[in-house]
């Protein structure tokens, strides 16, 4: 592969940001439930606080164990899948929260959505939870390189984002580096009226009812 980087990639176009406000967009259907979608626009790929991202989304919606389930399946018994991921590009990424509930149920679960997310802006995550997710992130990430392609992947998808592969060495202590500090520093930059973006697919045509719950 000597040769593999012999002219330069194409230049992106660059990522505009103009939304001003909490952003809805319903698609009709009539389905047997709602499902919901509702986050933020997030960082690029490289951008220093990517793996506090990482612990950001799985503390909120990345276990069996995170607030999000918890809370919503849990507690409250809204939905029956909840989870929260982020997803990253070479100019622009995201952190969303899915849930898939009964029409009833779908103010309250965008409700308790938006209260998760208020809480880990406001209120610094514990060093059990901490140590817990972190723990949670490296088993599954070690689980899913197991495979020669898997990790073929990793490294290529890495090289296409960033151009620098770390080892999942790097990637382990980078993630065991994350404190409850930067946690609640990127959730406060993130979580913001003007970031937040909300997509429902069900039997709904009215947006304006859903206005008052994206509330932070």
């Amino acid at each position: 592969f000597g040769g593999i980087r012999s002219s330069k990639p194409q230049p992106k176009m660059a990522f505009k940001e103009s939304q001003k406000e909490p952003a809805r967009k319903m698609f009709f259907k009539e389905t047997d439930q709602s499902h919901i979608l509702a986050g933020f626009r997030g960082m690029d790929a490289n951008q220093k606080d990517r793996y506090v991202l990482e612990v950001l989304a799985a503390i909120l919606g990345g276990s069996w164990s995170s607030r999000m389930w918890d809370k919503i399946r849990e507690k409250l018994g809204l939905a029956y899948t909840v989870h929260t991921s982020s997803d990253i590009y070479t100019n622009r990424g995201h952190l969303t929260t899915y849930a898939g509930a009964a029409h009833q149920n779908v103010g309250r679960v965008i409700g308790a959505m938006m209260e998760e997310y208020k809480k880990i802006s406001e209120v610094p995550v514990s060093a059990s939870e901490l140590k817990r997710t972190k723990d949670h992130i490296k088993g599954v990430t070690l689980i899913a390189l197991e495979s020669s392609n898997a990790v073929a992947g990793f490294v290529g998808g890495e090289e296409m984002l960033t151009g620098k592969p770390l080892t999942i060495d790097e990637v382990f202590a980078k993630i065991d580096a994350v404190t409850p500090a930067q946690i609640q520093a990127l959730a406060k930059k993130l979580f913001r009226p003007e970031r937040l973006n909300l997509a429902i697919i069900g039997p709904f045509k009215d947006e304006a009812k859903f206005k008052k719950l994206l509330k932070l």
